[in-house]
């Protein structure tokens, strides 16, 4: 009922293709998949992968959701862009740039 039909399936491929298209043509040189961030959580200081971007668990997730519900699978798309992960505590999204300083 709820399902993705041919037709819906195809369209789905053509707007999650467009939108990767899009946003690699945009990237500009600075932007990076790794970053050098600081965790807020363990104080680690170093280069961090996206969840999103390096994981595969994330990754399995939102294609699920986007082959069974496509609402849902394009806001756990959302909510997950471009948070980093520490490679040492394992926090999401508990970091800032290496170079943050709130003074």
């Amino acid at each position: 009922m709820f399902g993705l039909g041919v037709p819906e399936f195809i369209v789905l491929v053509i707007i999650v293709g467009t939108v990767i298209l899009v946003s690699r043509l945009f990237k500009g040189p600075n932007k990076s998949l790794v970053s050098e961030r600081r965790c807020l959580v363990c104080q680690y200081r170093g280069t961090m992968k996206t969840w999103l971007g390096n994981y595969n668990l994330p990754q399995f997730i939102a294609l699920v959701l986007l082959f069974a519900y496509v609402l849902p699978g394009l806001i756990f798309i959302g909510w997950g862009w471009g948070k980093y992960k520490c490679p040492t505590c394992g926090a999401l999204a508990k970091n800032v740039p290496a170079d943050f300083n709130p003074n």
